[in-house]
């Protein structure tokens, strides 16, 4: 599933997680930037949601995960997304996606990130993450 009119960030899927028809999922734009979606959630089992903002793109993911994704999201124009060495994502400039990271983390050390719109979808930054652009 390619998500190319909502860029910047590339989602690639754990093995141990199952989706029926797409081992592969991402949003082109930004390969430097990779995803691991947890093994919580057995994909294969919700295979029609849908991601509002971004027509005719089916994710394999339960319904509950929707990820309001706005069409022309601009990720450097959102103020919020970068910081030197904590990271708080928050994609302001489409208010109902939500990428909250602890202050804790560290992006060397691969820090876990969660989408807040659904407390049991957890996904990594793999250490090569590449924020230049933002």
């Amino acid at each position: 599933v390619h998500l190319s009119s909502c860029p910047f960030v590339r989602l690639s899927v754990c093995p141990v997680v199952w989706i029926s028809d797409c081992p592969v999922v991402h949003l082109s734009g930004c390969p430097g930037i990779w995803l691991s979606i947890c093994p919580v959630v057995q994909i294969s089992d919700c295979p029609s949601a849908q991601v509002p903002g971004c027509p005719g793109v089916q994710l394999s993911s339960c319904p509950s995960v929707r990820l309001s994704v706005c069409p022309m999201v601009q990720v450097s124009s959102c103020p919020s997304v970068w910081s030197s060495r904590y990271l708080v994502v928050l994609v302001s400039c489409c208010p109902s996606v939500q990428l909250s990271m602890y202050p804790i983390a560290h992006l060397s050390s691969c820090p876990d990130i969660r989408l807040s719109i659904c407390p049991v979808v957890w996904a990594s930054v793999c250490p090569s993450v590449c924020l230049s652009w933002c």
